[in-house]
């Protein structure tokens, strides 16, 4: 194992070992095509100087002795209980994710249900969606908005009519470490519910090019919602849960299907990749300066897009992407928040 920097500025929220399967090259050095919806522009690049912030997971000198006391804590190694502890911690569940990653793509098989493997992948799985910058937002929102609420309701119980509420403020990089630790607080309940999902391996033979994005993780419906109320989300019934494991591999996971390895097309190619491209909150990462993308006017469930649908792949080239830009088509997605509102929508008074 390579020596590893005591002081590591670049935090990947996307790991090396991952992106580095998406491009030409070998490791760090591995180069992608970086894909920006915030400024329309694509860039080609290293992995290492890809999907990264300053110091996102670094934990204030001041705060270390509070996240010591909590349980557990001592029992881990040394390195994992400092400022860098999380980053050293992430730097060392990649290194087995990239030999594990190794062993599925050349056996083309998922590790054995319930085996340590199993449960690894499944953690993994969690915390690649759990530790980018926009799931550490959403947790940001939540948190406001909810210290606001309180606040509200703290005035609208006093006899004082002109009395206004404190409007609090929480702001990303002063608080990135505790957006990390509430996010990772629902890590085992998320876990066993991906645990009651079959897992499979989606491989398309070659030319095939999944892309992959700084929102990695997805869910989708497989089929027709059977309630209109329904998200796609980790307990939800008939959805998909899907990660790009490379270029050519994708990792499903669903209740209806049966667990196995099955070959897809260019269709499971274009539906994940437009999925994908939806989702991801600024960059996106491809192997080449082009991917397909299945259009999805209809907005189909995966089964129905993929197979019974007209939809029609699209090619999506720097020039198209710069003109959808122009037009305000690559907007941010808005996520949802508290009780399934969206944050403009929510009302404190």
């Amino acid at each position: 194992m390579k020596p590893r920097s005591n002081q590591p500025k670049k935090h990947h929220y996307v790991p090396c070992v991952l992106l580095s399967r998406f491009g030409d090259g070998e490791g760090r050095n591995t180069l992608i095509w970086v894909w920006d919806k915030q400024t329309g522009k694509v860039r080609r690049t290293s992995v290492n100087d890809a999907a990264h912030e300053k110091h996102l997971y670094r934990v204030p000198r001041e705060d270390c002795a509070l996240i010591a006391d909590l349980p557990g804590m001592r029992s881990l190694p040394e390195e994992y209980q400092g400022e860098l502890g999380w980053e050293h911690m992430f730097a060392d569940i990649e290194g087995i994710f990239g030999t594990l990653l190794d062993s599925m793509s050349e056996n083309l098989r998922i590790p054995e249900r319930g085996s340590d493997d199993w449960r690894f992948l499944l953690h993994t799985f969690f915390l690649l969606s759990a530790r980018t910058p926009a799931k550490m937002e959403e947790a940001r929102v939540v948190g406001e908005l909810t210290l606001n609420m309180f606040a509200q309701l703290e005035v609208n119980r006093s006899d004082d009519p002109e009395r206004e509420a404190p409007r609090y403020e929480m702001p990303f990089r002063e608080n990135s470490h505790i957006l990390l630790a509430h996010t990772l607080l629902s890590m085992e309940p998320v876990v066993a519910l991906l645990a009651e999902r079959n897992w499979s391996l989606r491989v398309v033979n070659d030319p095939a090019n999944f892309i992959l994005t700084d929102y990695p993780v997805s869910y989708s419906f497989a089929r027709p919602s059977r309630n209109e109320f329904d998200s796609a989300a980790p307990a939800t019934k008939n959805t998909l849960a899907t990660l790009p494991l490379s270029r050519n591999m994708l990792l499903v996971g669903e209740f209806e299907v049966p667990s196995g390895m099955r070959m897809g097309d260019a269709r499971w190619v274009g539906y994940q990749n437009n999925l994908a491209f939806t989702l991801a909150e600024r960059f996106l990462f491809t192997r080449e300066d082009r991917f397909d993308c299945l259009t999805d006017f209809e907005r189909l469930p995966a089964y129905a897009s993929i197979y019974g649908s007209e939809e029609r792949l699209v090619t999506i080239t720097p020039e198209l992407f710069r003109s959808m830009h122009e037009k305000g088509a690559l907007e941010k997605p808005v996520r949802m928040t508290v009780n399934g509102q969206l944050p403009q929508d929510y009302r404190l008074s």
